[in-house]
């Protein structure tokens, strides 16, 4: 059986990039690892604002759903304080 491999790409500001990381990148690998995908966030540095996200459709769609919850949790407290 093969297996499709799809790509996306979120656009979100480079100042996020790092709640997606996670403290020495545990919350990436933890994302990859449970959505078999490989996502790759652009550092601070980088002028791109777009999260790759590569693997199957199944996991790209759980992937995006963790990060958007991540964001929109992030801008609900920035909003609070």
């Amino acid at each position: 059986m093969m297996v499709c491999e799809i790509s996306i790409h979120l656009d979100y500001l480079s100042i996020m990039n790092g709640m997606f990381v996670g403290k020495g990148g545990e919350l990436l690998r933890q994302l990859e690892n449970e959505c078999n995908c490989r996502i790759n966030v652009p550092n601070r540095d980088n002028a791109s604002h777009a999260i790759h996200i590569t693997g199957p459709r199944e996991g790209i769609e759980k992937a995006t759903a963790r990060i958007r919850a991540i964001a929109e949790k992030e801008a609900s407290l920035s909003s609070l304080g």
